[in-house]
Parts: structure tokens; C-alpha cells; sequence
């Protein structure tokens, strides 16, 4: 009976927390989403092929989501090699593998989009504290995610993922993973890890 309270305890301070946590990222990502390129507004000539802006350099905080891309080429990683903010959300792409050699990419946020599962090397990414990848249609998360030490905020709430392994190795201190499909997860600690389940 003890050992039951004290759970229902640690649940509803778990709650709380990502509640302030969540209404945290939001407030602090305003003015980032109040900047959203709408490449679709500019002249032909200012975008290529693939809808991407055309531009030698990409600046430090890179707002495009909602702009109907669905490709990445190593084109664009190029030009995004000083990026520390993306946002790509709301859009159609389906591989991010382009991304991974962004060292310098600090916040990620991939959601809403048609991506099926993170590459391997995203473990190159090694100074991405906030990875948001809601959304999507991801099946697993690689188990080098937590290979990520600075990684410290992953949403990949509304997936398909069924098992979580690997992230117990890394530093993460919010995992928001509701809506997902999960069985099985291997020894997270609620004091280091905020857990969100949904059958």
C-alpha cells in the first residue's frame, strides 16, 4: 500500500512538472515561430527545385515549417552548417539524414512531418539539446540516441514506437513519448526522466 501512494506521489509531481515544462518550451519559442519564412510568398527566383530558400548561408535561427517540402539535399545541410535553431515541422519530409552532419544544431524540431525512422548518425549530432519528433511515423528510436550527452529534451509523442532502449544512457530530463504504442522500456528513472504513457 506504501509502495502504491508513493507511486501515485511521483506521478502526480511528474504531471505538474511537465505541465510548467511544456507551457516553458512554448513561451520560449514564440518569437523563434513569430519568423516563419513562407517560401511560397517569394518570386520563383528566390527558391530552387526542392521549394528551398536560395541563399549561400542559412541564418543561426532557421524557421521554415509549413512550406510543403518533403526534401533535404546536401545542399541545403550546407548552408545550414552555422544553424544552432531549425524548425521544420509541418512539412512532407520523410529523411532527415542530411541534418545529422549539422554539428553546430543546438534545437531540432522535426515534427508534424512524414519521417519513418531516425538514421544512425544522428548520433553525430552531438550538441542537440532539444530534439522534437512528433508526429511522424517512427517505429523505434535508434539506441545511440543516448550517445547524445547533451541531449537533455525529446518529444516523440504521436508515433508508432513500441519499445524504448538506449535513452536510459543519456542525460535526457524530459521525455514526452505519449501516444505511441510502448510495451517495454528499460529501467528509467522518474526522478532523472519525466515519463509520459498512454495506453
Amino acid at each position: 500500500m506504501y509502495l502504491f501512494n508513493r507511486k501515485k506521489i511521483l506521478l502526480f509531481f511528474a504531471l505538474i512538472i511537465i505541465q510548467a515544462s511544456l507551457t516553458g518550451c512554448k513561451n520560449d519559442n514564440t518569437d523563434r515561430n513569430n519568423k516563419i519564412l513562407h517560401v511560397s510568398d517569394l518570386p520563383e527566383d528566390k527558391y530552387d527545385e526542392y521549394g528551398w530558400l536560395k541563399k549561400e548561408k542559412y541564418p543561426i535561427n532557421f524557421n521554415i515549417s509549413g512550406n510543403s517540402l518533403s526534401v533535404i539535399q546536401p545542399s541545403h545541410s550546407k548552408r545550414l552548417s552555422d544553424t544552432k535553431y531549425l524548425n521544420i515541422s509541418r512539412n512532407n519530409i520523410r529523411d532527415i539524414s542530411q541534418l545529422t552532419e549539422l554539428e553546430s544544431l543546438e534545437v531540432l524540431n522535426a515534427s508534424k512531418n512524414e519521417i519513418n525512422s531516425l538514421p544512425p548518425s544522428i548520433s553525430n549530432m552531438t550538441n542537440l539539446s532539444e530534439l522534437n519528433i512528433s508526429f511522424n511515423h517512427l517505429t523505434f528510436i535508434p539506441s545511440n540516441i543516448g550517445n547524445l550527452q547533451k541531449l537533455r529534451n525529446l518529444k516523440i509523442r504521436n508515433n508508432f514506437i513500441e519499445e524504448l532502449s538506449g535513452i536510459e544512457n543519456g542525460n535526457i530530463d524530459t521525455l514526452i513519448a505519449d501516444f505511441n504504442h510502448i510495451k517495454k522500456y528499460h529501467l528509467l528513472s522518474l526522478i532523472k526522466v519525466i515519463l509520459v504513457f498512454s495506453p
